[in-house]
């Protein structure tokens, strides 16, 4: 049987919440460089050991392994496979991602492996547009993406770091609303060159924590304190209709007078649950009681904390079997 994602969880995401929001954080993709191994597709298929289903995507040339695992490999005309894509949160917890997989562990040796490229991802069961209006983030530079709805999602940053938010009800046609906070994560950015150490950094609570690049990125209520009816109060009404609150405050913010402006006017009060604990509660509960199991290659550190108005406190997250498809 296939499996999906179970690390789904259901919480508040804000105190004034009246209904249950159904999250998850996830390692979406884990891009790995294999051309030091130097192995080639025919080398696997002589193995006959896997359910090897080739194909071609427009200049690239990729094989999968498993039917039910989301493992696949990019190989050049020759054969010589350079890269491994792997996607490790399509299952419900680590250990069991890494028995089905196994085979192929040994083949290449996968731990000691450069890694190319890691994808975090946070699906919210919540509308685009409530996530999108008050989210806020630090990269400057952005892009915007639009269709005959509307706004469908931006990227933020460049290079060796950039974060996407989108509408995936829309680009995944699902019948509820959610959105997708997504980073990709490549070079100097990555928490090690090498495939175990990042592995350590995402399952090792106090690590993910340091590490964590959804500190960048806070999600928001936005309110207006009416006070009167004068120009400033009118001009964040009625922008903050068509405008997210993030590009309002570039606009308002040219010279810094953003705040002397709009802070009496424009409430913003960040959600209690906010993106680096998602991932981070996602990713603990991914490897709980799993990494003992690895034995010394990772250690076991489960604690959920979460910070709220500058106190500590420990949050029950309840798995009400929510799944989210791949």
């Amino acid at each position: 049987m296939k499996q999906t994602r179970a690390s789904i969880l259901s919480c508040k995401l804000t105190s004034n919440t009246p209904h249950g929001i159904n999250y998850g954080g996830f390692i979406d993709k884990i891009e790995l460089d294999t051309k030091e191994v130097n192995i080639y597709v025919s080398d696997i298929k002589e193995l006959n050991l896997f359910d090897i289903i080739e194909k071609r995507e427009g200049r690239y040339y990729t094989i999968s392994f498993f039917k039910n695992l989301d493992i696949s490999a990019f190989y050049y005309r020759n054969g010589l496979i350079y890269k491994l894509k792997i996607n490790p949160s399509a299952h419900s917890n680590w250990i069991s991602f890494y028995n089905s997989s196994q085979l192929l562990w040994n083949i290449f040796n996968i731990y000691s492996l450069k890694v190319l490229r890691l994808d975090l991802t946070i699906d919210i069961r919540e509308d685009f547009e409530i996530i999108n209006k008050g989210l806020l983030v630090k990269h400057k530079q952005s892009v915007s993406e639009y269709s005959s709805k509307g706004q469908t999602g931006t990227s933020f940053g460049k290079g060796n770091e950039i974060f996407k938010i989108y509408n995936r009800k829309i680009k995944n046609k699902l019948p509820y609303g959610c959105t997708r906070l997504e980073i990709a994560l490549k070079g100097k950015k990555l928490p090690s060159k090498y495939f175990l150490e990042i592995i350590k950094t995402l399952a090792i609570d106090r690590q993910l924590k340091k590490f964590n690049p959804f500190k960048k990125i806070t999600t928001n209520k936005v309110d207006l304190i009416k006070t009167s009816n004068n120009e400033r109060f009118l001009t964040a009404k009625y922008q903050l209709k068509v405008i997210t609150l993030l590009r309002f405050k570039r606009h308002h913010d040219k010279d810094r007078n953003y705040h002397r402006n709009f802070k009496s006017i424009i409430k913003v009060e960040p959600y209690l649950i906010q993106p680096s604990d998602i991932i981070e509660s996602g990713l603990s509960k991914f490897f709980t009681n799993t990494l003992n199991e690895v034995k010394n290659e990772l250690i076991q550190d489960s604690s959920l904390t979460i910070k709220y108005n500058k106190q500590q406190k420990n949050i029950g997250l309840l798995n009400k079997g929510s799944f989210y498809g791949n």
